[in-house]
C-alpha cells in the first residue's frame, strides 16, 4: 500500500473520530441541559407558615409536604457545642 493512500486512510479515520467525539460533546450537552433544567421546582417561602397553611400553599403549586418532628439545634450552636464538649465534659451547654 503506497504512503499516499495510508495518509489517507488515516486522515478519514480522524475525522470520523473527531466527528463522533464531536457529536457525544453536542449530544451530552443538550441533554445535561435538559436534565439539570427538568428538576428545577420553583418553592414558594413557607418557613414560619403554620403546618396548614404551608400544605395549602404546596398543594396549590403541586408540591407535596413532609414534616420532620426532629428537632435540630442551629448550625451555630452544634459548631459551638462540638468545642465547648473539647473543652469541658460537663455535657451542659447553653443552646436551645
Amino acid at each position: 500500500m503506497p504512503l499516499g493512500s495510508r495518509v489517507w486512510k488515516l486522515g478519514q479515520l480522524l475525522l470520523l473520530a473527531g466527528a463522533l467525539g464531536l457529536t457525544f460533546i453536542i449530544f451530552f450537552g443538550i441533554a445535561m441541559r435538559a436534565a439539570l433544567k427538568a428538576r428545577e421546582v420553583q418553592i414558594p417561602g413557607v418557613v414560619g407558615a403554620s403546618v396548614t397553611d404551608a400544605t395549602r400553599t404546596l398543594n396549590d403549586m403541586g408540591l407535596a409536604l413532609r414534616v420532620d418532628d426532629t428537632r435540630r439545634p442551629a448550625a451555630s450552636c452544634s459548631r459551638s457545642r462540638r468545642r465547648a464538649r473539647k473543652r469541658a465534659s460537663s455535657g451542659r451547654f447553653a443552646c436551645g
